[in-house]
C-alpha cells in the first residue's frame, strides 16, 4: 500500500513530502522550545521519549549537514516566606 493510500484510509495521519520535511520537523522543535513545564521531571519524560528520539534520528538522517544543539535551561522561582 502507498502512503497516499495509507492516508485516505486514515492508517497514518500525514504524508510528509521530502521538500517539507526540514520544515515540519523544525515547527515540531519549535513547539518544544517555547513549551513551559511544570518541573524538571516533565521536561526529563519529554526529552527521554522514543517519540522525540525518533523525530530526532529522522533529523539527523534527512539532514547531515546541520548542526545543531540541545539546550535545557531549568529556571527556579525565589519564594518568599
Amino acid at each position: 500500500m502507498g502512503a497516499f493510500t495509507a492516508s485516505d484510509r486514515g492508517t497514518i495521519d500525514d504524508v510528509i513530502m521530502p521538500h517539507e520535511t526540514r520544515r515540519r520537523v523544525a515547527r515540531a522543535l519549535a513547539l518544544l522550545r517555547n513549551y513551559q513545564f511544570a518541573d524538571e521531571a516533565a521536561l526529563e519524560r519529554i526529552f527521554g521519549s522514543e517519540e522525540l528520539k525518533a523525530l530526532v534520528e529522522d533529523f539527523n538522517r534527512n539532514f547531515p549537514e546541520v548542526t545543531r544543539t540541545w539546550d535545557k535551561l531549568v529556571l527556579a522561582e525565589e519564594r518568599s516566606v
